[in-house]
């Protein structure tokens, strides 16, 4: 899925601008412009247009209050929103604008005196401190790269006046105001430089404040302090309710949320109550649930980790329950200790054998070594006929395989590999062939390209033997002998492979297998691939160039590929280097940059005997040129056969193992490869 579509929900603050008007008034103000901010959101024209309601009686704090809301004084409350609406031709994207009312709240009367100090300072041209407004609201989003792109706002908690805001809104307009019985005309804009100018009172319904009458037995200080008091109390109040409508919409939100992780999630009933028990109720971010939900996963995983029962029904051989490992298998895991092979931390308790006369012993009760089975003297109770060989295989394959891939695959970067359902010949086909596309006219018909599909051809040939494991050796506990039988086998795998690959470039006097166009593989004629120039520099740079201008099949476009390795005998392998590791030529008596440093990697191709002659190949994802075909696995397997009245048991006396490993070798196109027979 793109990122842009994983949805998110989280807690944001949108730091706005502010240009800070005079006396106490209302202002109009513009709350949050569409597009992005400086903290990596963006905030489309859409999201605002429906959020204008969420502005709508925001209350307005001195400093953002605790996170998710809560924290919030009285004592800090400055004023609230009124009248939001949605200006589309506010700024170049549109803007949410509205009012804010201050409040007569005792941190209103110290916010109106430090801006009456920042007006008049910056009247003056003094510095003056960076003031404005911030949103603290509850905005779901999805990721567009680095940048949080809202979907909806879902709550907004308050606007707060901050310290250095970042941007996005401001202070617009003084509307009116009532201090000391001046008021200030409605339509004064503020301007940084501008102090707004008091005037006559504008008419009675536009005034925030009004001055009424007090009977004269009751002194006129003190009921405006009453008349101050209560509205601030009202103030408060109303604030308050806002804020717990918000926090019960918030944990309806979160509940939901909850409800839904815990229908979906692959937990046992038992952890999902648990999370339930602990997310009910609460405010919490998404992100914290999918942590917890997680953690129980984790601790899921390692409770049930290696704890899968086998063998139900069979009896113990032991009264002790040691971990949920059947005692064959801690059987065979001492066996593979005893091979070589390296075991779990997890199972580093597992009891060593002391050779493999034990193991023997133990499996097959053959104590007086007749070469068969007797279950009234083995030693396991799940021992069967059939243990002894399964356990034999099963580490003998591993030691066979590690010995195998622990050698350097050399063939690998140039070969392209494949594997097969069949034993059927492999068909290795090359597409390719059209050149140019040709012009269409108007109203004409388009032709038919030319293109053709060259294929060539590569039979599966089986590899393997068997070595036997005699009864002499069980009872001698030649430990050594059998741990040499599978490491053998594995090296004996590894150099089959890499003769088959390397007989590509040797075969028929060094020209290669003939292809299907009746032309060898290497040819200066039909191929243009065969050159007898001794490796250098300058030489390879004749092979880049070979290689580059080779065609299409149907076609004179050029293929346009280039060689990437510089296959060598062991012999070369230090003219190699300095070709292509030195960043320095050396000639006669003075040095150059050398243009081809690092434009190929060298690899030593183990089987050529021959101290000149070298090659160069491409790398199959470019251009496919040898490949390799398996059936039955990219690795040889082993088998094990001991039947204890048929077979090699029971005439010789001998478990016999057995190496098979089908391969198919071939080559599917000549222009990726380039051969130098020097004389």
């Amino acid at each position: 899925m793109p990122d842009r579509e994983i949805m998110h929900e989280d807690h944001v603050r949108i730091t706005l601008n502010a240009t800070l008007g005079s006396d106490k008034a209302d202002y109009d103000v513009t709350l949050i412009k569409a597009g992005d901010t400086l903290t990596n959101w963006r905030f489309p024209a859409p999201v605002l247009k429906a959020a204008v309601d969420r502005f709508q009686g925001a209350s307005c704090f001195v400093d953002h209050v605790g996170f998710w809301g809560s924290g919030a004084s009285v004592r800090d409350l400055v004023g609230v929103m009124a009248d939001v609406t949605w200006d589309e031709d506010a700024h170049t994207k549109g803007a949410l604008t509205g009012r804010l009312r201050l409040s007569n709240a005792p941190a209103a009367d110290w916010v109106e005196n430090l801006v009456d100090q920042i007006i008049e300072d910056r009247a003056k041209d003094l510095p003056v401190p960076n003031i404005g407004l911030s949103a603290d609201m509850f905005s779901g989003y999805y990721m567009d790269g680095r940048t949080r792109v809202a979907t909806e706002i879902r709550s907004v908690y308050s606007v707060d006046l901050v310290f250095y805001p970042a941007s996005g809104g401001s202070f617009d307009r003084v509307l009116n105001s009532v201090r000391g019985g001046q008021h200030m005309p409605d339509d004064k804009t503020t301007t940084p430089k501008e102090a707004p100018v008091k005037s006559d009172p504008p008419p009675a319904p536009q005034e925030t404040r009004v001055t009424t009458e007090v009977p004269a037995a009751v002194p006129a200080p003190v009921e405006t302090e009453v008349q101050d008091t209560a509205l601030a109390i009202d103030n408060a109040t109303a604030a308050d309710d806002a804020a717990e409508k918000a926090q019960g919409l918030l944990r309806a939100q979160c509940q939901t949320v909850l409800e839904g992780q815990l229908t979906w999630c692959d937990l046992p009933q038992p952890m999902k109550e648990a999370i339930r028990a602990q997310f009910t109720g609460r405010v919490f971010a998404p992100d914290a649930l999918d942590a917890e939900i997680a953690r129980y996963r984790t601790m899921l995983a390692g409770m049930l980790e290696d704890k899968v029962i086998t063998g139900a029904g069979d009896a113990l051989d032991d009264p002790r329950v040691s971990g949920m490992l059947t005692s064959l298998d801690r059987v065979q895991m001492a066996f593979e200790r005893l091979m070589g092979l390296q075991l779990p931390d997890d199972h580093s308790d597992i009891a060593r054998l002391t050779g493999i006369r034990e193991l023997y012993l133990m499996l097959s009760g053959d104590y007086d070594f007749y070469g068969r089975f007797d279950p009234a003297r083995v030693q396991l109770a799940n021992v069967t006929t059939a243990s002894m060989t399964s356990v034999v295989k099963n580490v003998l394959n591993k030691v066979l395989l590690q010995a195998y891939n622990v050698r350097p695959k050399w063939w690998t970067p140039v070969v392209y590999e494949e594997d097969f359902g069949t034993l059927n010949q492999v068909t290795l086909i090359k597409s390719g062939g059209i050149g140019n596309l040709p012009t269409v006219a108007e109203g004409a018909g388009y032709t038919e390209l030319d293109w053709s599909d060259n294929e060539e051809t590569a039979d599966f040939v089986k590899k393997g033997g068997y070595i036997g494991i005699t009864l002499e050796m069980f009872d001698r506990d030649d430990v050594g002998a059998v741990k040499r039988i599978p490491r053998e086998i594995g090296n004996a795998a590894w150099r089959t492979l890499s003769g088959l690959v390397s007989a590509i470039f040797t075969a028929n006097a060094g020209v290669g297998p003939t292809m299907a166009d009746a032309v060898a593989l290497f040819d200066a004629g039909g191929h243009t691939n065969l050159l007898t120039t001794a490796l250098s520099a300058a030489q390879w740079d004749v092979i880049i160039q070979a290689v580059y201008q080779q065609t299409e099949p149907t076609s004179s476009a050029v293929l346009g590929i280039r060689p990437k390795y510089c296959l060598v005998p062991i012999e070369l392998e230090r003219t190699a280097l300095t070709i292509f590791e030195q960043p320095w030529s050396a000639e006669a008596t003075y040095h150059h940059i050398e243009p081809r440093y690092k434009s190929g990697s060298v690899i030593v191709v183990p089987e050529w005997t021959d101290a000149n002659d070298w090659a160069a190949a491409c790398a199959p994802e470019d251009c496919p040129g040898i490949c390799i075909g398996y059936r039955y696995g990219r690795e040889p397997e082993l088998f094990v056969a001991d039947d204890q009245v048929v077979g090699s048991m029971f005439t010789n006396d001998e478990m016999r193992i057995k190496a098979r490993f089908f391969v198919a070798v071939g080559v599917a196109d000549y222009r990726p490869l380039h051969k130098s027979n020097v004389a």
